[in-house]
């Protein structure tokens, strides 16, 4: 995307996109399902951010035309596409409507990844998955990083461990090179040329399979973990790309050599009663980053993928003994952690 954005239109609720947005002194205003956001910029409140009539009449009752903004975009994936098709009938810079609707309808998507002759998982797949993190622009991958999760996703729905280990560029130069094969190939095929994506794929005994691709960055720790071993802060290059502004990684960087990975921390079913603190966490041995979910007196899920604590980021020895220290701290944790019957 080459322009110069001042004024900015972003679909839904982010708050670390606002602050990103806010660090490159732009002007953003931001419509949203409630009037409970504390960052800065404009509000406008609609009954749901994801269905364009509601935007298009909230910003019409507000008296604002779209027509004012430089951009339209979004940060979270459910936006994606109605922010493209409101800057493409306002003439607005933004993601083409149908690179949109191709990073969220994953049939469309895994037409076009078959197209360009690249293997595509079907339903459960074996062999361990990967999620792929980085930017794109002007159609080149700048940076990437891929991460082997602790079990495979489709494992979360029945309670598997939901966590990722960073595979180190340095001492997996094959992988890498696949991984960026794969992805520079998939995203070229998606039309997705600046911004940040989060991939999919599975290894095979000698080839990647691609599982699915989002034009967003990474859920859970994705963003904490590469910042602290990369230190590619991946919303403040989703916020260059929007705003035309050049990355801002350096060329030649150094990264820790440490290996990374996130986690989340579980209990079972229940009000907590007591748990460690934020602090507690960050003191234990090799704790990076700590993210509270809840607090005491919230109510743990009874749904599996639901009932995350809190995250952390973590550093190890070596990959596998890092992830070894991963599963271990999880058991550590719910063990300290008392839950009641909720009411």
């Amino acid at each position: 995307m080459e322009h110069s954005v001042n004024a900015v239109l972003h679909v839904g609720r982010c708050d670390d996109a606002a602050d990103s947005l806010a660090g490159h002194d732009c002007d953003v205003t931001f419509v949203v399902a409630t009037a409970g956001h504390a960052r800065p910029g404009r509000v406008v409140v609609v009954p749901d951010p994801e269905r364009l009539d509601d935007v298009v009449s909230g910003l019409l009752r507000a008296s604002i035309d779209v027509r004012e903004f430089d951009c339209v975009c979004s940060a979270n994936e459910t936006g994606i596409v109605p922010a493209a098709i409101l800057a493409a009938a306002y003439g607005r810079a933004g993601l083409p409507v149908a690179t949109a609707v191709a990073l969220r309808d994953k049939v469309i998507q895994k037409r076009r990844i078959r197209a360009a002759g690249i293997p595509v998982a079907e339903r459960v797949t074996t062999g361990s998955e990967l999620h792929v993190d980085g930017v794109v622009r002007h159609g080149t991958v700048l940076f990437l990083v891929a991460s082997r999760y602790l079990r495979n996703v489709v494992e979360i729905h029945t309670g598997g461990l939901v966590g990722s280990v960073t595979v180190d560029p340095d001492s997996h130069p094959r992988l890498y090179s696949q991984v960026h094969d794969l992805t520079s190939t998939a995203l070229h095929a998606i039309g997705y040329t600046d911004g940040v994506f989060h991939l999919e794929a599975f290894e095979q005994e000698d080839h990647l399979m691609f599982g699915e691709c989002a034009g967003r960055i990474g859920g859970g720790m994705v963003l904490a973990t590469t910042m602290a071993k990369f230190g590619v802060d991946l919303y403040d290059e989703w916020a260059r790309s929007v705003l035309g502004h050049p990355s801002g990684i350096a060329r030649g960087r150094r990264y820790q050599q440490d290996p990374h990975g996130w986690v989340q921390l579980t209990a079972r079913p229940g009000r907590i009663v007591a748990m460690p603190s934020a602090d507690e966490l960050r003191a234990q041995p090799g704790i990076v980053a700590v993210q509270p979910c809840l607090a005491i007196g919230d109510t743990v899920s009874g749904e599996a993928s639901r009932a995350r604590v809190a995250r952390v980021v973590m550093r190890g020895a070596t990959e596998e003994d890092l992830a070894d220290d991963l599963r271990t701290f999880v058991s550590w944790f719910a063990d300290q952690v008392e839950v009641e019957d909720a009411a």
